[in-house]
Order: structure tokens, then sequence, then C-alpha cells
């Protein structure tokens, strides 16, 4: 298997999409997700909708969900909110929370969230977002792991099978948890080191690496396009989806 850290995975906006088996996912009420992406405009059409699903983590019911999804980008639009939902313990939802102007058209960004057990933050390239709305606040401020684990699809809902209205368009890059709330210092070296920085390894201001459960790079082990480098939640071509695999990998890193 040979990493070079320089290519990502192509999502068609339709019906290629990643995901796990329902697995004990090692984080509940305290974490961090990170994404790198790069959007694309949305498709025209038919298959044109509001918004596209970025990832999609939940059980057999809404108990500890996380739903990300962001606004098309289309036309002469360049940027685009995205939004984050939570699931509680008792499969209420809990926390709905738009974070404006973070996907950009055709740019790498870095767009991660935060549940510190009491508030859902996110930065945008390691800066914290200020622009943001709270659509919906609730529940029991509890996430938890549900027995029987939990499925991860990336770039789809995970109720959609075939073309989907809500498939993601655009280039996914490394995706990364952790268990903890990541501190503002330790974006610094994630986003100046792109996807040659090592998660694994603290350095610098970066000091959580042995909270890292799972860290993906799609397309960078082909043909375990989902290898999980942290834990071992493997991704694989989602449920009846277009197989995703070595025409889905191309050459594009932040």
């Amino acid at each position: 298997m040979t990493v070079t850290n320089n290519v990502a995975l192509q999502l068609n906006g339709e019906d290629e999409r990643l995901e796990s088996l329902s697995l004990p996912m090692g984080f509940a009420n305290l974490w961090t997700m990170s994404f790198w992406l790069k959007p694309t405009q949305f498709l025209p059409g038919p298959l044109s909708s509001n918004h596209r699903v970025l990832a999609h983590l939940r059980a057999s019911t809404r108990r500890g969900e996380v739903l990300i999804w962001g606004a098309r980008i289309e036309g002469s639009k360049y940027e685009e909110e995205i939004y984050v939902e939570l699931g509680d313990s008792n499969g209420a939802r809990m926390r709905i929370i738009r974070f404006n102007s973070v996907q950009k058209r055709n740019e790498w960004r870095n767009f991660s969230c935060v549940w510190d057990g009491t508030s859902l933050i996110a930065y945008d390239q390691g800066l914290l977002i200020q622009d943001m709305l709270i659509v919906q606040s609730g529940g029991n401020d509890s996430m938890n792991e549900p027995a029987g684990g939990r499925i991860l699809r990336v770039g789809d809902l995970l109720e959609d099978t075939g073309p989907s209205l809500a498939a993601w368009s655009g280039i996914v890059g490394h995706i990364s948890i952790w268990d903890t709330a990541l501190g503002p210092a330790e974006y610094g070296p994630l986003i100046s080191g792109g996807f040659g920085f090592d998660l694994l390894t603290s350095s610098g201001t970066y000091t959580s690496s042995a909270n890292l459960k799972h860290w993906w790079k799609p397309g960078d082990d082909f043909p375990n396009v989902g290898h999980d480098y942290a834990g071992d939640v493997s991704l694989t071509s989602g449920t009846n989806a277009t197989a995703t695999g070595i025409n889905n990998v191309i050459s594009d890193n932040p």
C-alpha cells in the first residue's frame, strides 16, 4: 500500500458514496470531526437539490446522530453555508446550527466541527466561525454511542439508495475524528501541513494525537479506498451506490 498524500476522491453528486458497517465509533459526548473539502458546482436538472450531504453518522434511530450538509453552490454563487445537526441520547433532535460562508467552490477548505458536551462550534481553515445561526436547540444535551454502533456514510444520507437528491458533489480529502475537543491552537499545524501532516504524531501546538480515533485518506490507498489509519472502521462503496474506486481518484490536494 503506497500513500502519497497528494490524491483525493471525486464524488459525482448522484450515486457515489462511501460508508462503514455498523460499528462502535469510540466517541460519544465529546468529539471533533474534520474534513478537507473542495466543492464543485452542483448538477443542474432533476438531480439538483437545495442541499447536499457531506457526512451522516447514525444508528437505527437518531441516538448519537451527526448530520453535516451544505446548501448548493450554483450559478454566480461562490460560497455557501454548512449545517450540522445532532441527535441526543434519546433520539431527539438536539442541535441544528448553520455555519455561514464556509463552502467555497473549487477551493480546498478545512471544515471542523466540535461538540464539547455542551456547545457545538466549528472552524473554517482553523478559524472559529463567528457567523452562525442556531436553528434548533433542545433535547437532553447528551450524546451516546448506541448499542450496536453507528454507520458513517460520506457523501449522502444513510436513508438514500441509488441516485440521490442529497448526494454531495465535489472532491473529498482527508477525514478525521478525535474523542476530544481540539483546542484553537491545534489547527495551525493541521491547516499548514495539509494532507502531509501526520495526525498520529503530536507536533508543535497539535497535542491530541492520542485522541485520534479515525483517519481516512480517501483515494490514497487504492484499492482500499477507505482504509482507517487510526482505527478499524473501513469505508467502502455505499449501499446501492456506483462503485467508488480508481475512476474517482484524482491528483489534487490542499
